[in-house]
């Protein structure tokens, strides 16, 4: 291969390839493969240049909803129904969870009570309180401003284990979020444990008066899905290549092979392809 600046190459066309980094964006211009572009492709722990990813115009592989799949038609983008109308927080009637912070443990229930209690070694609660009853009659929601952040109305519990301090029932506020991108380590003990609904924080900004954040998954919006109008096939099927790869890698040869390197073992698993069967023939 001879690229317009008169370098050249000798490249090995391969089917699929793994722990490659793609960098840029595919370009026609100049292309080895016409009418494929050609993206540049780097070892993914080595950084060293292994070649290009060449892709057919038109052509989308589904890293997401098909793994490894390929579409040989257009594609179209579905979008999820429209939210019913009314209050978004009915999704989390009747759920309930608890947060152990140290020697404390704390329980919410959506619409109904949060409760503050210790657990003892025989399993029976110790010091157990309310920090506030959901009042369906009374002052229930508290309008808050909306943000990226922050899209649902908080609730207020009041009326809860009698505080000598202020001569009140205690009270709490609690705020609702989807929590999507949430890195904590609550968020990482809730997914190992199959939890849709947690409470990531607990504070006291005033003395009997608390502010808890719940962490619901049923809250997130639901993102557009990209469905195939034509037929799927496996990436790498026989049925594929026969119709012609709608993406294929072009590895340069003497980068890949030259040094005997840990970082190039995953060379093991590409499946090496000496031609492309395709009318006008690419070989």
């Amino acid at each position: 291969m001879t690229n317009p600046n008169g370098a050249e190459f000798q490249v090995a066309n391969f089917a699929a390839a793994t722990g490659i980094k793609l960098h840029g964006k595919p370009s026609f211009d100049h292309s080895f493969y016409p009418p494929y572009s050609w993206q540049i492709m780097s070892c993914g722990k080595c950084q060293a240049h292994l070649g290009w990813k060449f892709q057919k115009k038109g052509a989308r592989v589904l890293d997401k909803v098909e793994d490894k799949m390929v579409c040989d038609g257009e594609m179209e983008t579905v979008r999820p129904p429209p939210a019913p109308q009314g209050d978004p927080l009915t999704v989390l009637n009747g759920k309930c969870t608890v947060s152990r912070q140290g020697w404390w443990t704390f329980q919410w229930c959506h619409r109904k009570e949060i409760r503050q209690y210790h657990t003892e070694q025989d399993g029976k609660r110790g010091q157990d309180w309310s920090l506030g009853r959901f009042n369906t009659k009374g002052a229930k929601t508290k309008k808050r401003k909306k943000n990226s952040e922050n899209k649902f109305d908080s609730h207020v519990f009041v009326d809860g284990q009698h505080c000598d301090e202020t001569g009140k029932g205690r009270t709490t506020e609690v705020v609702f979020s989807c929590c999507e991108n949430d890195q904590s380590e609550i968020a990482r003990q809730a997914k190992e444990e199959s939890e849709e609904v947690y409470i990531r924080s607990i504070k006291e900004p005033a003395v009997c008066s608390y502010l808890l954040q719940v962490c619901a998954k049923q809250l997130c919006e639901t993102a557009p899905k990209r469905r195939c109008k034509g037929k799927l096939s496996p990436l790498n099927s026989t049925a594929a290549s026969a119709r012609s790869l709608q993406s294929f890698y072009g590895l340069i040869w003497p980068n890949l092979v030259a040094e005997d390197a840990d970082e190039l073992y995953w060379v093991r698993n590409i499946q090496l392809r000496t031609s492309l069967a395709q009318p006008g023939g690419i070989v």
